[in-house]
């Protein structure tokens, strides 16, 4: 990695903007940077730790305040690092946390932490983490890695000059961070305590083995063998073990010759032995089979009575056999006259049983007939019952009309009675309108024209 320039504002001792183009220092690779005590030499070299990592360059610098103390309250914090790296340009912009001026309003906000990447004027990551992530895939150092190979903060060397050789190792240790070399002195110093116990234990188990070896011809050593000198005589034991082995696999070979030659001849044994016991069967089942042929020759004579029986009955036979075919002949016939007459016997029963049923439904019959003519008596009835009652409808008819005359009639009956009553009613009217009348010409000594009287004051 080579810076080509860096850009700082409102940077640790920085108040305001500055530019630094290391292109223009030249190409020689050494450069001097000078200055008072807190001029900003340092603060140069923590802009370009923490543009690419966001750290600070020196172990005694971690918790030094980032944004300038001095810096106008509306003036950005950031770095800008641009620098080359295999033949790329890269430009590297990050700023830190830090508290600003609100844009509208009073007070203050706070300014988050950020970071961008850019290769040929294109952002290739952006935020923080990711911008970490491919800061350390392009350069392939974290930020402890670049700090001990790429640059050596102040302040380190003082600490060497007047520190003792332990500390000076310390020192070291801690410039240079080999403390991962440290971890692999404990680890090979404990995996060399775990491999001496190891072999310890290799020590104490061929001890014990070799306590049970059955020498043929016993060393001298075996007496004075100890886990302290066990490893002087290793190789002796190894050497002894393989004449042991050699002699005993020898002995072994012979041993199984022997072997083989015996089971050979076992083998031959048992075949000789499996044709005896053959042979002694065979004579075995020859004496069964003469004692056989006695047995039968000494009932020779019963065989041929037994014989003579059998022609007897032959002859016999041939006699009774066409009487006893006839005999079967007969017993079948008799057998099917003794079905027939089975099934004429179901038959008759059928019949008689059916000719019970005849009778039952004669009778029955007989019922129907007089039920028949009841029946006939009483569908004249009946019929003549329909007539009359034809006669009762017509009468019922007639009622029903009469019904209607008889209420139609009421009805104007009843007119005919509310138009008297107030005929009447006006008749009345009229009379005594008519006796007033003539109450007022009536004339005192005259006969009145209706009763017919003399009227008198």
């Amino acid at each position: 990695m080579k810076p080509l320039s860096i850009k700082i504002s409102a940077f640790g001792p920085y108040k305001d903007y500055v530019d630094i183009d290391f292109s223009k220092i030249g190409e020689s690779g050494i450069f001097l940077i000078t200055g008072d005590t807190g001029a900003g030499k340092t603060t140069i070299f923590d802009a370009i730790v923490f543009a690419l990592y966001g750290e600070a360059s020196g172990s005694n610098r971690k918790g030094i305040p980032v944004r300038s103390d001095f810096a106008d309250s509306d003036t950005k914090t950031y770095v800008t690092l641009i620098f080359s790296h295999k033949g790329k340009i890269y430009t590297v912009t990050r700023n830190p946390q830090y508290e600003r001026p609100k844009k509208s309003g009073d007070g203050y906000t706070t300014q988050i932490a950020d970071a961008s990447l850019e290769l040929n004027n294109e952002i290739i990551a952006s935020g923080t983490n990711n911008v970490d992530n491919k800061i350390q895939e392009i350069l392939g150092i974290d930020v402890k890695q670049f700090k001990q190979i790429s640059m050596l903060a102040q302040g380190e060397f003082l600490k060497i000059l007047f520190a003792d050789s332990k500390d000076r190792t310390e020192i070291f240790r801690k410039i240079f961070d080999t403390y991962i070399y440290q971890d692999i002195k404990f680890k090979i110093k404990a995996r060399l305590a775990d491999t001496e116990n190891g072999l310890n234990s290799y020590k104490t188990q061929f001890l014990t083995h070799a306590s049970h070896i059955k020498w043929n011809i016993i060393p001298d050593f075996t007496s004075t063998l100890s886990e302290k000198n066990i490893h002087n005589y290793v190789k002796d034991i190894l050497e002894l073990l393989e004449v042991e082995v050699k002699n005993d696999k020898t002995n072994t070979d012979k041993i199984n010759e022997e072997v083989d030659r015996a089971d050979n001849e076992l083998k031959v044994r048992e075949i000789k032995i499996q044709k005896a016991e053959e042979i002694n069967n065979n004579f075995k089942r020859l004496d069964e089979l003469k004692e056989k042929e006695e047995e039968l020759n000494s009932q020779k004579s019963f065989y041929s009575e037994k014989q003579k029986e059998i022609d007897n009955n032959q002859k016999i036979l041939s006699i009774v056999m066409p009487k006893e075919q006839m005999y079967i002949k007969v017993q079948n016939e008799i057998k099917s006259l003794n079905t027939s007459l089975n099934d004429n016997n179901e038959i008759l029963e059928k019949l008689l049983k059916n000719e019970e049923e005849f009778k039952a439904k004669d009778i029955k019959v007989n019922e129907l007939k007089l039920k028949s003519k009841e029946l006939m008596v009483k569908k004249e009835n009946i019929s003549k019952l329909e007539e009359e009652v034809k006669n009762v409808d017509d009468i019922l008819e007639k009622l029903k009309e009469r019904e209607k005359f008889s209420k139609e009639f009421d009805l104007a009956n009843n007119k005919f009675r509310e138009i008297e009553d107030r005929c009447k009613i006006e008749e009345d009217k009229f009379y005594k309108g008519q006796a007033g009348i003539l109450a007022e010409n009536l004339e005192e000594g005259e006969k009145c024209p209706v009763c017919r009287k003399y009227s008198s004051s």
